[in-house]
């Protein structure tokens, strides 16, 4: 994906990508470090930030004709002498937006700019939709040498709970991330390693038919979503429904989406800033074609008890 070679010193075997990221900023954040991530974001990539004592600065997603687009004007002033890394993933969770190469190139030129790290979470990076093609942030010129990449198993290839992940890392890093590694799980369990390489060997044609499944169940929830403010997914498994005119909180709306209407929907209070706290995540992945041809009935019933 990144035209680079790597040796073996640079991948370093992880308990899932969510140890990944948090040596990724173990090793490279000091405390009052300010590091930029999108809003809204995965609560996971906000909370590690936090447990670094690293403080996040939030650039927001907007709505652009039907897509979502990371806001570039915005993204150029939340650097400041404090900022440290940019902290991206792509798609993204929970908008399902997919970076552009002009929002990549933007990104790039900004690490270069400042002297940033760029942590990329890469667990869901071919899961794309519409025939969307991967773009790797580390292929763009002098890169690959700022670039901190996180992989993970659990989403491409479907092994949520085998927890195995990685991180391919600079040179210059290799061992701090080495460090920060041994001292905080060691080694991931040898079996599911075993499972893993299993799936890395044999698993491609199972991740095709896999995004296909996916992009069919995206589909469908869309169509049940006509005429309520949702921005379909470009990639990953989730999109975002937009609850501020229903005059609820999105707190509320979850609430009452799975007490009336039986709807998981998770509210995007705490994963964000302001512009995160408007939506509820529909996770449309797992979810059976005949059960999501239902989705739309159940809100708008919710929507008449409500007035709304």
């Amino acid at each position: 994906q990144t035209g680079k070679a790597y040796e073996a010193d640079q991948v370093i075997i992880t308990c899932g990508g969510t140890e990944a990221m948090l040596n990724a900023l173990l090793a490279t954040i000091n405390p009052g470090d300010e590091v930029i991530l999108s809003d809204p974001t995965y609560a996971g990539m906000i909370g590690r930030v936090r447990l670094v004592r690293g403080v996040p600065r939030l650039v927001p997603w907007i709505p652009i004709n039907g897509e979502w687009r990371l806001d570039l004007e915005a993204l150029q002033k939340a650097v400041n002498k404090k900022t440290r890394a940019v902290f991206l993933m792509n798609p993204s969770m929970p908008t399902g937006a997919v970076m552009t190469l002009a929002e990549w190139q933007a990104v790039a030129d900004l690490c270069h700019k400042h002297d940033l790290w760029l942590i990329y979470n890469a667990a869901m990076e071919r899961i794309l939709f519409d025939n969307r093609q991967v773009i790797h942030p580390a292929a763009l010129e002098g890169m690959s040498e700022r670039t901190i990449i996180i992989g993970s198993v659990s989403k491409e290839y479907r092994m949520i709970g085998w927890r195995v992940g990685w991180l391919v890392v600079p040179e210059k890093l290799t061992e701090a991330m080495t460090t920060a590694h041994i001292y905080n799980v060691v080694t991931p369990v040898g079996i599911s390693q075993m499972g893993a390489l299993a799936a890395l060997q044999y698993g491609e044609k199972g991740l095709e038919q896999a995004v296909h499944i996916w992009q069919e169940r995206r589909d469908v929830l869309n169509r049940q979503l006509q005429g309520l403010n949702s921005i379909p997914a470009a990639g990953g498994w989730s999109q975002l429904l937009d609850v501020s005119e229903w005059g609820l909180t999105a707190d509320q709306a979850s609430e009452m989406l799975l007490a009336k209407s039986k709807i998981a929907a998770t509210p995007m209070t705490n994963w964000g800033g302001p512009e995160a706290q408007r939506y509820v995540r529909l996770v449309f992945s797992n979810e059976p074609v005949a059960r999501l041809r239902t989705v739309g009935s159940r809100i708008r019933n919710l929507l008449s008890g409500l007035g709304a």
